[in-house]
């Protein structure tokens, strides 16, 4: 196989499956909404690859990466709701996102301290706090 193969292969495949939900299913896979739903989640998804990425190089796993994600997403939506009444949006926003970004550092560090230190499998660690995040 040639050195891109892969990766055309993975382009044919998407362009077959477009074309096919779009032949079965016309009237909602080609609509505007669900286009923009798609477009607005890709981003999303290609930082979270990015970010299983990394760990799949070095040889590990991480079942979590949602679960923290999202338990992230939800304490940063909480402190954005509950600092809105203090009336400095910046400060209030600036807040929210370094929550999220603490709240993801700090999941990550229990994964990595329970299996660098206790040594524990890394599925198995992140299968339990992918549970306990949720």
């Amino acid at each position: 196989m040639q050195k891109h193969g892969k990766e055309w292969t993975l382009l044919g495949v998407f362009i077959v499956l477009f074309i096919l939900m779009g032949i079965l299913s016309p009237d909602r896979f080609l609509s505007i909404d669900n286009l923009q739903s798609m477009a607005f989640q890709l981003p999303e998804f290609g930082i979270i690859a990015l970010g299983m990425m990394v760990i799949i190089i070095t040889g590990g796993i991480n079942l979590s990466i949602t679960a923290t994600s999202a338990l992230a997403g939800i304490i940063s939506a909480f402190v954005l709701s509950s600092s809105m009444a203090d009336g400095n949006i910046f400060i209030t926003i600036l807040a929210s996102l370094v929550t999220a970004i603490l709240v993801a550092l700090l999941c990550g560090a229990i994964n990595g301290l329970v299996v660098a230190y206790i040594g524990v499998s890394p599925i198995l660690v992140t299968l339990g706090t992918m549970t306990l995040f949720e």
